[in-house]
């Protein structure tokens, strides 16, 4: 992340795990909103290499990244600073006999000393949850084919 003229530029990678019209989501504990796992992609990184090493790091699991389903330009405030984010989205999957797939309630993983919530919910019932960013909520319903190109704008 770095910041010019009051803006800060992300570069993120996310997965999108799927398993029963159940998708795997995950926040900060206190937070208000939901988001897909991942986080930051760091310089000289490949994204793909960046969700898994962000997995391992969170769940301390291994995942197979599948194919980008989403690149995504998204223009959003946060604490009253203007970001401009460039994420991709991944469709993953864990290992079968990891567990994660029989699990229904919320667990913890950690980025760092910061404690997450992850949590499984129904893909038709993500209207009722704060969902960043917001396109996802009908987005996850129906996995594209193929990539997608997305530019939007929160609020």
């Amino acid at each position: 992340m770095f910041e010019q003229r009051g803006v800060r530029f992300n570069y993120r990678c996310a997965g999108v795990a799927v398993h029963n019209d159940q998708v795997l989501l995950h926040r900060f504990v206190g937070d208000d909103y939901w988001s897909l796992p991942g986080g930051r992609v760091e310089f000289s990184e490949l994204s793909a290499g960046a969700l898994k090493r962000e997995m391992m790091e969170e769940l301390e699991l291994e995942v197979s990244v599948k194919r980008l389903l989403w690149a995504v330009e998204t223009f959003f405030e946060f604490e009253g600073t203007p970001f401009h984010e460039l994420g991709f989205y991944f469709l993953m999957e864990f290992e079968p006999e990891s567990g994660i797939y029989e699990r229904r309630e919320s667990f913890t993983g950690y980025d760092g000393t910061l404690k997450l919530e992850f949590r499984w919910y129904d893909v038709n019932e993500l209207d009722g949850i704060e969902l960043k960013p917001e396109f996802l909520k009908q987005s996850l319903r129906q996995i594209p084919s193929t990539t997608q190109h997305i530019v939007h704008r929160d609020g």
